[in-house]
């Protein structure tokens, strides 16, 4: 199979794409341990993909020889194996690599623990080729069993011509799925770089916020893998690390430029899922350093500053482990009991808000869950 060297990957945007294809579909799949089941995500792309398809598989601070001998000879022609060694432990530098060498019509971004269901990549180029559509956000689901339950659009399940706001499309923002490489290059977006997380965060919300997204419900799934003990993105870090997608995105041209539904819709996800997300990751330690901390309150400070009005649309439960979040004196135990009761679903406080004007409201937590719920 090709091999192709790399440089170390350089901050900031690399050149735009020229758009003369040579084939249809590149799946881009970065691996970063010789553990990963990398022969399972190659094949399960491959075995059932529309014709034209290529596995681009980006060794990342690997020896390409390692993953090559681990990958099925019969698809060898179907592969293109490729290095990047730049000692950074973040999956933006590989899928960007890989972004910026394609010629494809048709994009997708894959982990290497992760596999595809039967037909799914075919189902996708056929909506996206019927539709003109831009992006086609995959089904995901997990290996050991339940389905993700973002983007939880509106009542109804729409699955076509969805919108940012009304669709809460913010809360899916990894781009899983498949996208015209035109649409990246157009707007030259990449994944960030010099982030610990959530280097597809502005992608993600930005791809979404222009026309042409499609949520392919009724299409076989993306599987997130559960083979790894460890995940790039699920690692341990200061907290300051974990906010940093957050608190750089409200602080960005593009962010500021939006319409304050947009940003309120950005933001109340940021807050639920980052912000609480970092706080309950850390239930199991036994306290919490004051720098720490300190530096929870002032990330949540930067980050709010971007839509007020989201307290508005924050449950009771939420509202409370808010103020618990912006006062560095709260006690850990009590910090650790309200993100606790927040996710005690269906329990009162958990639905009902303290200003009536979350109680119905699109981003409000009653209409959030109701539309999850009806997710299949």
């Amino acid at each position: 199979m090709p091999l192709t060297g790399a440089s170390p990957e350089a901050d900031g945007p690399g050149p735009p794409n020229e758009l003369g294809d040579t084939h249809g579909v590149e799946v881009i799949i970065a691996v970063h341990q010789q553990s990963r089941p990398v022969e399972r995500a190659v094949s399960s792309v491959l075995a059932h993909a529309p014709v034209g398809t290529r596995a681009v598989v980006v060794c990342h601070n690997l020896a390409a020889e390692i993953v090559a001998a681990r990958l099925p000879p019969a698809m060898a022609d179907r592969i293109d194996l490729i290095t990047l060694h730049d000692g950074i432990p973040s999956a933006a530098g590989p899928f960007n690599r890989g972004l910026d060498r394609s010629r494809a019509t048709f994009v997708s971004l894959m982990g290497s623990d992760d596999y595809l269901q039967p037909g799914a990549l075919e189902a996708w180029v056929r909506l996206a080729e019927s539709r003109g559509l831009d992006a086609v956000m995959a089904r995901v689901e997990h290996q050991a069993g339940g389905l993700v339950r973002t983007p939880p659009t509106r009542w109804g399940r729409r699955s076509e011509h969805l919108e940012l706001t009304l669709d809460r499309l913010a809360y899916r923002t990894a781009p899983l799925g498949l996208i015209r490489r035109a649409a990246l290059s157009e707007q030259r977006l990449r994944l960030q770089t010099r982030l610990a997380t959530g280097e597809d965060l502005e992608l993600g919300l930005r791809l979404w916020h222009g026309a042409g997204t499609a949520y392919a419900a009724s299409a076989p799934a993306y599987v997130v893998g559960a083979d790894a003990q460890e995940r790039v993105t699920t690692s341990r870090r200061p907290i300051g690390l974990d906010l940093e997608c957050c608190t750089r995105l409200v602080s960005g041209q593009w962010f500021t430029g939006l319409t304050g539904a947009d940003r309120c819709a950005i933001v109340v996800k940021l807050v639920r899922i980052h912000v609480f997300g970092a706080v309950a990751n850390r239930r199991d330690r036994p306290g919490w350093e004051r720098s720490e901390r300190t530096e929870l309150a002032a990330s949540t400070e930067t980050i709010l500053a971007g839509a007020p009005m989201i307290r508005a649309y924050l449950s009771i439960a939420e509202g409370r482990l808010l103020r618990a979040v912006l006062d560095a004196a709260t006690d850990d135990r009590q910090l650790r009991h309200l993100s606790e009761r927040r996710v005690r679903h269906g329990r009162w406080d958990t639905v009902l808000t303290a200003n009536p004007r979350g109680l119905l409201a699109r981003q409000g937590p009653g209409r959030l869950m109701a539309a999850s719920l009806l997710m299949r």
